[in-house]
């Protein structure tokens, strides 16, 4: 019923992980993943700007992803990983939290979501945001945040100041 109803609670998504864990490790599962996302990685990583994950999948599940892609492990880039036992992604007190971890000023922090409630919260909290159109996103609401398509279009041109 959780699933069925896209439900994001941290005990089913710790149990998800987990079950995921067999699939990804005996190699028949592989995290599928935008062709840019690597070379923007690659890019990020060039220019030392940490790449964090923020998501209602757990923790587990966000290295089981990142480790198992299609295009190898990926784990080099990713600075850290946060889940909801932060607190909800609708809620800015969490992305107060990681501008806290991570010890980056919240204005410093570029948020990238494809659920306009997610950007809400972290705007409210401080952070920069765009809103991410990609093919099988679930319509949004109308928004003034800025899109982006592709993670090619965020690593543009010269390492950022």
């Amino acid at each position: 019923w959780l699933m069925d109803h896209d439900r994001k609670v941290a005990p089913l998504k710790s149990l998800q992980g987990k079950i995921w864990t067999t699939g990804y490790e005996s190699g028949a599962l592989r995290a599928r993943i935008f062709v840019d996302v690597l070379p923007a990685f690659r890019r990020l990583h060039m220019w030392n700007i940490p790449i964090y994950l923020f998501s209602s999948g757990s923790v587990l599940a966000q290295q089981l992803l990142i480790r198992y892609s299609e295009f190898g492990d990926l784990s080099e880039y990713i600075r850290g990983y946060f889940d909801t036992t932060i607190g909800s992604k609708l809620d800015a007190r969490g992305y107060a939290t990681i501008a806290e971890t991570i010890d980056v000023m919240k204005p410093e922090v570029l948020f990238v979501s494809d659920i306009v409630g997610e950007l809400d919260a972290a705007f409210a909290a401080g952070m920069k945001v765009l809103l991410s159109q990609r093919p099988g996103n679930f319509p949004q609401p109308e928004s003034a945040y800025g899109q982006v398509t592709s993670f090619e279009s965020l690593c543009a041109g010269s390492a950022p100041t």
